[in-house]
């Protein structure tokens, strides 16, 4: 009974536990369903691929939250199931997903109301459809917290993290890596940006390859019919070349703004591609705060934050005469019902009369009517002026040779780089030891290069030279044929690269040692001529990327005829009858007014009254028309439709507090921060045109874009017109507060400047420090400006020839109101033109602040000290700059120099040369008397005299090194000494050369012959000599002297 009462207890208890259990969980599911909290938990992969599932409805993730909870290795997937809309919450819990291959993002589409955050994502995404990006296809919601590491390839509108981020879209402290290709509106972050894109950071190769294909005849044919078809060539979809390419976006709109963010990887490719900047390709909106580090470079339009800046545009109707008549006609309108009205003390005559002028009024009313709704269409031609002849654009067409400017420096390069190999194949093959295969291979190589190039030649000859065929489909075929050979010109440039970066690799091994080789092998493998060639890989590099421009050859062209908008227009023919009706009514009008003058003395005073004020209502229309006439007939005065807006306070398209650090390269239109501020006509008017006020014929765009407080501190390079430490080429806007201190440099360009290349808006209060090389219109501040306040410049000038100023190159007109308080402070020219204009434009007595120094490698600034006048340089820090090995560090400025006045010291890495040679050989042989080893620069020589034979003095240069091996050639005796210095030196055999090791750096080498001591050995042997006859005479002497017996003698 005990024992069952003890079962029955345990019983009770288990049963207990589980009703309590039970209760709990009910009220966790209650708790849920009365709060509506739900929530998916992904564990594994097929929680993945359900929650993906799911998606497909766009309302199963409102209000859900999604938990990531392990990592997702997709590499054994043969399908990434993407999400197709999500609007809830997704947390990461920085868990990744990885090894994605697909055409879809992680997100096709994130809502209004969605949130992912804390995750990290590794994929290739490969699609030739729009709007490609790794992460999310269209973002509305908020992303934060997400790195991406991706290689993405799409077409129009590309992003690592993604292809569009939405109005409501915000996309905060994200990171990517990886590559990144596409056509039109590529950015790192996200393609296009309407939205907020906050502290992200992107290290991601942006566009920095040349895509294989090109504009193909069938593409230009997709062109042509697509003009022809929608009647216009300014759509991007008819430029096949790459537009709008960014670090950070590739267009940001003007709802966008970017703030706080920063690339660092490269964006662009030399000579290629339109609106290309290190943050935006295109900037409509709003950027701050915002840093760029990497090198950018493109072919027009090419900034280290913005390729272009596109200005908020405003349409302004302001109070025209036609406005003015229309309030007098109401107010004569009005007069006359008023008298109409009037039952007493009117004529029948003066009545009927005013039912005549009343009904005249009428048409001038639709008169002004007609010419108001024309000066709207007006403004809609104006917005979209662009000459759309279609055979004008086959002419274009037929002109592709105009744009191939940039293959002939390929060309010539290329063919000299080939004649150089001939000419130091054999050297080449001797020093790197190549067998007779890899021989022949690089000489048939080299062969097939050179035939592609001669055709190549011969073909953008004729085409520049308009030489191609008149018949269509000849001229179609030679085009054909011509790009199918540059195309193998690009292919034999790779294959011959690949070849040589081998070799070069080669050598460099050799020269570090890592590779034994014999002294004369390693000799010649260091020899100019074999170096030249090995080291040609760059100009290789710039080469190939002119081949590939002439694939753009006619997108180019299509787009700058797009831009050359045609604002002249003749005017509306219905603008001109509605005058020429108007101006008849009026003069019906008045002869109706004079006739009721005439005829109305018999009315009564009240009439009289408001026949007197229709009069003078009608004088005021008289005066207001005076001189119009003409005006109505007449061209509206472009100049006088765009007027500049900008100022510090309200402006969409802005660019504030930014700074780049990374070189900038581009052909026209290149700036530190921006390439050029204008208006892009490639749009829709009524999307990207804000009116304001009422409809008037008298109309002006008001145009705005700012540039405020940001600063450049690299190199900015251009190869034709408009570059610019700040802004390259600037048709309106308002750069203020900003600085520069990087080098422009366009050679062979005009409109050059220290802040703006070409300023046609406003420029306050900003700072040049720099070098500048132009060829005409080359300034300080401007290469040429217009209105210029309070800016200071301290710059050098170098290599103009037409327009050159400290300040200006040149300026519009010498106004007070737009030239005042710009000073300079040293460098080699005046102020405007070489002239000092007091006031205006003149010398500084003291320095503009401290001087500066800058540390600069490869066009970076490493680092910038500030020094005072007659500071030595050695007593100013010096950067350390990153460590290569096998090579060393050269600074370009001697220690000893003097800071007079802003100083660049630029750092470079060298390849040591191991061996410095006598220019002495031995005794008519080929071998030097004296070969010392080390590590040297390539201008470093060994100082050397003989004084006498076998005697020589020596200095060897400055290396990095405390000792260095010294060999000299041996003597032709075999008994010698060798003393440096004055003390005999030990030495080892090495071949022909005797070897020592000493850490002094000059030298006395003396080695005398050991002659044989011939009078030491002749007093030897003679002294010998006598001994011995001595011995022998003391032998016979001694005999002679013993006596005889003197018995022997008796007997």
């Amino acid at each position: 009974m005990k024992r069952m009462n003890k079962y029955l207890a345990k019983a009770s208890i288990f049963f207990g536990m589980i009703l309590s259990v039970s209760v709990m969980v009910s009220g966790i599911i209650f708790a849920a369903e009365a709060g509506n909290d739900r929530s998916f938990e992904i564990n594994s992969m097929e929680d993945y691929k359900s929650f993906s599932k799911q998606c497909r409805s766009n309302v199963w993730s409102d209000g859900m939250t999604v938990s990531l909870n392990t990592d997702l290795d997709f590499s054994s997937e043969k399908v990434f199931p993407a999400v197709a809309y999500f609007n809830g919450t997704f947390q990461g819990n920085n868990h990744s997903i990885t090894n994605v291959r697909s055409e879809d993002p992680m997100f096709r589409t994130i809502g209004s109301d969605g949130t992912v955050r804390d995750l990290e994502l590794t994929s290739v995404n490969t699609s030739e459809r729009d709007r490609t990006a790794a992460f999310v296809s269209e973002n509305y919601g908020t992303v934060e917290g997400v790195t991406v590491n991706s290689s993405v390839s799409g077409k129009t509108t590309t992003g690592i993290l993604a292809a569009m981020n939405g109005e409501t879209g915000i996309i905060r402290s994200c990171h990517v890596t990886g590559t990144l290709e596409g056509d039109n509106g590529t950015g790192g972050i996200a393609g296009r940006n309407a939205g907020l894109i906050e502290s992200c950071t992107s290290s991601a190769m942006v566009n920095t390859s040349v895509r294989e294909s090109g504009v193909s005849t069938e593409d230009i044919k997709d062109i042509l019919e697509n003009i022809l078809i929608t009647r216009s060539i300014n759509n991007v979809e008819n430029f096949k070349t790459r537009i709008d390419t960014g670090g950070i976006t590739g267009y940001n709109l003007k709802s966008g703004t970017i703030r706080n963010c920063e690339t660092s990887g490269t964006t662009g490719y030399s000579h290629l591609g339109y609106n290309t900047g290190g943050i935006a390709g295109r900037n409509g909106g709003a950027i701050e705060d915002s840093v760029n580090k990497g090198a950018v470079f493109g072919r027009k339009d090419t900034g280290g934050i913005a390729g272009q800046q596109q200005p908020e545009i405003t349409l302004d109707f302001s109070k025209d005469v036609l406005s003015s008549i229309s309030d007098e006609i109401d107010s004569i309108n009005l007069l006359v019902t008023d008298t109409l009205n009037t039952t007493e003390g009117i004529t029948n005559s003066t009545y009927a009369r005013l039912n005549g002028i009343s009904k005249t009024l009428t048409d001038v009313k639709n008169s002004t009517n007609t010419i108001y709704n024309a000066s709207l269409d007006r403004f809609d031609e104006l917005s979209e002026s662009i000459n759309t002849n279609s055979q004008t654009i086959l002419d274009a067409t037929g002109d592709i040779g105009g744009d191939m400017d940039y293959l002939d420096d390929s060309f010539d390069s290329l063919s000299s780089m080939s004649d150089n190999l001939s000419a130091s194949i054999d050297d080449l093959a001797y020093a790197l030891s190549l067998s007779d295969a890899e021989k022949n291979t690089l000489i048939a190589q080299n062969n097939q290069l050179k035939e592609d190039l001669n055709y190549s030649s011969s073909f953008v000859n004729e085409a520049k030279n308009n030489l191609l065929p008149d018949v269509p489909e000849e001229r179609q075929a030679k085009v054909s044929d011509g790009l199918t050979r540059i195309n193998r010109v690009a292919g034999d440039v790779q294959a011959m690269k690949t070849i040589l970066e081998g070799l070069r690799t080669k050598r460099d091994l050799i020269a570090s040692g890592a590779v034994e080789t014999d002294v004369a092998r390693r000799d010649a493998a260091l020899n100019a001529s074999v170096s030249n060639i090995l080291d040609s890989l760059n100009n290789i590099d710039s080469a190939s990327s002119g081949l590939s421009r002439f694939s753009s050859s006619l997108g180019g062209t299509l787009s700058n005829l797009a831009g050359s908008v045609n604002i002249h227009m003749e005017s509306n023919p219905i603008v001109r009858a509605a005058g020429d009706n108007l101006y008849a009514q009026l003069d019906s009008l008045s002869s109706q007014l004079d006739s009721l003058s005439a005829f109305g003395r018999d009315d009564s005073i009240e009439v009289l009254e408001n026949l007197n004020a229709i009069n003078s209502r009608f004088n005021s229309i008289t005066d207001l028309l005076k001189n119009e006439r003409d005006r109505l007939n007449e061209k509206f005065d472009e100049e006088s439709i765009f007027k500049n807006a900008s100022n510090n306070e309200n402006s969409t398209s802005r660019i504030y507090r930014c700074r780049n650090a990374g070189n900038i390269s581009g052909d026209i239109g290149v700036g530190g921060i921006v390439g050029t501020i204008g208006i892009e006509f490639d749009i829709d008017p009524d999307k990207d045109i804000r009116r304001s006020n009422d409809r008037s014929l008298d109309y002006s765009f008001g145009v705005s874009a700012v540039v405020m407080e940001s600063e450049n501190l690299a190199s900015v390079e251009g190869r034709g017109n408009y570059a610019g430490g700040i802004c390259g080429k600037m048709e309106t806007g308002y750069i203020s507060d900003s600085k520069n201190t990087g080098d422009v440099e366009a050679q062979d360009g005009h409109f050059v400047g220290g802040i703006a290349g070409f300023a046609d808006g406003k420029l306050n209060k900003n700072t040049a420090r720099c070098r500048i090389t132009g060829k005409k219109n080359v300034g300080g501040i401007s290469g040429y400006g217009t209105t210029l306040t309070d800016n200071s410049a301290a710059v050098t000038i170098l290599g103009e020839e037409e327009y050159a100023g400290a300040v200006s190159g040149q300026v519009e007109k010498l106004d007070a109101s737009e030239l005042k308080g710009n000073v300079y402070f040293g460098g080699n020219y005046g102020a405007i033109d070489n002239i000092d204009y007091a006031g205006l434009a003149e010398e500084s007595s003291v320095p503009i602040g401290t001087l500066l120094v800058q540390f600069r490698m490869g066009g970076m600034l490493l680092d910038m000290q500030e020094a005072k006048p007659g500071t030595v340089l050695k007593d100013v820090p010096f950067p350390e700059p990153e460590e290569k090995e096998g090579f060393f560090i050269q600074w370009d400025q001697p220690m000893d120099t003097v800071i007079e006045d802003d100083l660049v010291v630029n750092a470079s890495y060298y390849l040591p040369v191991a061996l410095l040679n006598s220019p002495e050989n031995y005794k008519g042989s080929n071998k030097p008397v004296i070969i010392v080893d080390g590590q040297f620069m390539e201008e470093d020589v060994l100082s050397f005299s003989m004084p006498e034979e076998n005697h020589y003095l020596i200095e060897i240069p400055e290396d990095v090194l405390p000792e260095r091996k010294i060999r000299v050639h041996k003597p032709e005796w075999s008994k010698y000494s060798f003393t440096v210095n004055g003390h005999k030196q030990a030495t080892e055999d090495f071949g022909d050369y005797l070897v020592f090791v000493t850490g002094e750096r000059k030298l006395d080498i003396l080695i005398t012959k050991q002659e044989p001591p011939v009078g030491k050995i002749a007093a030897a042997i003679a002294g010998l000599v006598l001994l011995v006859l001595l011995l022998v005479y003391g032998k016979r002497g001694g005999k002679k002297e013993k006596k005889p017996d003197q018995k022997a003698v008796a007997q």
